[in-house]
């Protein structure tokens, strides 16, 4: 089974450390320096059509957590490949583009 550390409000955060959809960057979340603080969003991967709906909804409020200081990504454990057909029903389904929220990928149960 799969057990996560518990963590509480003023903890440190556990490392956490993904590749992500936009060139050939890296989310660290220890790197990660906003203006207030940064959510995670953890989703299940693109056969799930409830975490599609999930990261549309996000995408529609990122800009407006992006001007209150709060940074945004998204992560999955899937592949890079899997990754981008996730962000491609997304965008059908927006009727947009490009995506402005940053998607990781490759999650990995010891991260």
């Amino acid at each position: 089974t799969m057990s996560s550390p518990k963590v509480y409000p003023g903890d440190t955060a556990p490392h956490l450390s993904v590749p992500t959809m936009s060139g050939e960057t890296t989310f660290t979340l220890s790197e990660n320096k906003p203006e207030k603080f940064t959510v995670v969003v953890f989703y299940r991967g693109t056969h799930c059509p409830i975490c599609i709906s999930h990261i549309e909804e996000i995408e529609e409020s990122y800009e407006d957590a992006k001007k209150q200081g709060v940074d945004v990504i998204a992560i999955s454990m899937d592949t890079k490949e899997k990754t981008q057909a996730t962000i491609d029903k997304v965008l059908k389904k927006m009727n947009k583009e490009k995506l402005s929220l940053p998607i990781g990928y490759g999650l990995e149960e010891e991260d």
